[in-house]
């Protein structure tokens, strides 16, 4: 074999092995690995503060029973999301209804997302909307976005209830309280 042979088979040796190189990282990047990988990561990271958000829990839990709307809030969040502590939709939706009943926005608005999504409630979707509609009176732009989105997909007759379920919630639930 000449010099100038085994260059060549050199060269096309090195454009396979760049060729395949290239394969493999399409692999990887369309497989599992990279998925795995980062949630190691996150839950390594959510373990490391799980202890931490246990105290926060037990401080919330302590602000919200004596009344604290934001405190009511946020219990229903971590509940709502599992932060921290297990997921419980139905605890979360308590808490929030709480902090509704003292006018906090944020908490009407996922009021709101939990009828519409059928989440710790039983779905109601014009019960979602009148939520919605209270946390938008409350300036909660989130609120009126989705409740604009839920109305398009809601019949005529499922808005004039939704409306009237709205009216029936007592007035103190539109007095703003946001976090």
């Amino acid at each position: 074999m000449t010099h100038e042979e085994l260059v060549l088979q050199v060269r096309k040796q090195q454009e396979e092995i760049n060729r395949l190189s290239g394969l493999i990282k399409r692999l990887y990047d369309i497989s599992e690995l990279p998925r795995l990988e980062t949630e190691e990561k996150i839950i390594a990271q959510i373990e490391a503060k799980a202890e931490v958000l246990a105290n926060e829990e037990a401080d919330l839990r302590i602000q919200a029973t004596e009344g604290n709307a934001r405190a009511q809030f946020m219990l229903g969040y971590i509940y709502y999301h599992a932060k921290g502590v297990a997921e419980d939709s139905v605890q979360a939706v308590k808490w929030w209804l709480m902090a509704a009943e003292q006018g906090h926005a944020e908490a009407q608005w996922e009021l709101g997302n939990a009828y519409v999504s059928g989440q710790g409630v039983a779905q109601d979707i014009p019960t979602g909307y009148a939520w919605y509609s209270i946390a938008a009176d409350n300036g909660l732009v989130f609120a009126k976005r989705d409740r604009e989105k839920i109305k398009e997909k809601m019949y005529p007759g499922d808005i004039v209830r939704a409306e009237q379920i709205a009216r029936g919630l007592p007035s103190s639930f539109s007095q703003t309280n946001t976090v």
